[in-house]
């Protein structure tokens, strides 16, 4: 499985996402520090958002891998849509839909690890290097039509 992102990858026949429970282990100098989940160990932080961290890391074997860290008791508490379902809800259909895709052209989620403990549940996934898809626009300026097709419309309206 190459994990970094150059050309487009082939859909893997035998896709199939794991689901396991967390081991974790944390820095001594501060216990917040996540150092080592399961068979993945961290290297840095990638970014941060409102309900978790993305980090990159590797496994056991080298391969590279891209581990978003979800704070469950905060999406627990946001309501979402008109039904009023929690945001941890939203999230699991989220979720059950990437276990379901296998395109060159989408993010691969490889592995679910839930860790009740901490009321966190990380998302382990293929790692994209080209960098944020904001950015690029900002620097590019403009886009030819067929680039655009390829871009998320939410990315494309302007802040």
């Amino acid at each position: 499985r190459n994990s970094v992102r150059g050309a487009a990858r082939e859909p893997s026949e035998d896709h199939v996402v794991k689901e396991g429970t967390a081991q974790v282990t944390k820095t001594s100098k501060d216990s917040s520090q996540l150092k080592k989940l399961n068979q993945y160990t961290m290297q840095r932080m990638l970014g941060q958002g409102a309900y978790g961290q993305v980090f990159m890391a590797s496994d056991e074997r080298g391969e590279t891998v891209a581990i978003k860290v979800i704070n469950k008791s905060v999406l627990k508490r946001k309501s979402m849509g008109a039904r009023g379902a929690s945001a941890l809800d939203t999230l699991a259909r989220e979720i059950a839909v990437m276990k379901k895709i296998n395109h060159p052209h989408c993010v691969q989620l490889f592995e679910v690890i839930d860790d009740p403990k901490d009321e966190k549940l990380y998302l382990v996934m293929e790692l994209l290097t080209g960098g944020e898809v904001a950015a690029f626009l900002e620097s590019r300026h403009r886009l030819q039509p067929a680039a655009c097709r390829l871009v998320p419309p939410a990315t494309l309206r302007p802040p």
